[in-house]
């Protein structure tokens, strides 16, 4: 009867072991980022000879999975943002509006490649991704985000 109880002690002490063992290295293997992901697929170096191009800010919407597979389309904000307020803003600008739209085709080029991001988020329904590529660097940084509306300021009526 002993010897049993010993051979269950030390089966036990083996199978902590290596429990404790393994959530170790799983902590020390560190997980792949948003960068690694996206930078073999996104040609940010061919942007570095525009002028301040540090100063561009592009932003991606996307919708992924609690495993990270992606969902839907994919917007740019700046450019879905613009597009919106031209509807009832014919005239409205943004700086740089053609740099813009070509990080926008690099940025969803990118992303096309990608069938999961490193990002395990269960978002809610008005909820996204945004991913902000950082065209002077090559990083590209992640956050959750709701949705917002585009609001168009009511035009001043005009006092004859």
């Amino acid at each position: 009867m002993f010897k049993n109880l010993n051979i269950f002690r030390g089966l036990l002490i083996i199978g902590i072991f290596f429990n404790v063992s393994f959530a170790l290295s799983e902590q020390t293997q560190p997980k792949e980022s948003v960068t690694q992901t996206l930078r073999p697929h996104w040609p940010y170096q061919a942007f570095l000879a525009i002028p301040k191009i540090s100063s561009l800010r592009s932003n991606l919407g996307v919708k992924v999975s609690s495993d990270g597979k992606i969902l839907g389309s994919v917007r740019c904000i700046e450019i879905d943002e613009l597009e919106q307020k031209r509807m009832f803003e014919p005239k409205t600008k943004i700086k740089r509006e053609g740099i813009q739209r070509a990080a926008c085709k690099a940025m969803k080029l990118a992303i096309s490649k990608v069938k999961r991001l490193p990002i395990s988020v269960e978002l809610e329904f008005n909820e996204e991704i945004v991913l902000n590529f950082n065209f002077s660097t090559g990083v590209v940084s992640s956050r959750r985000a709701f949705i917002k509306a585009v609001i168009i300021p009511p035009k001043q009526k005009e006092i004859s």
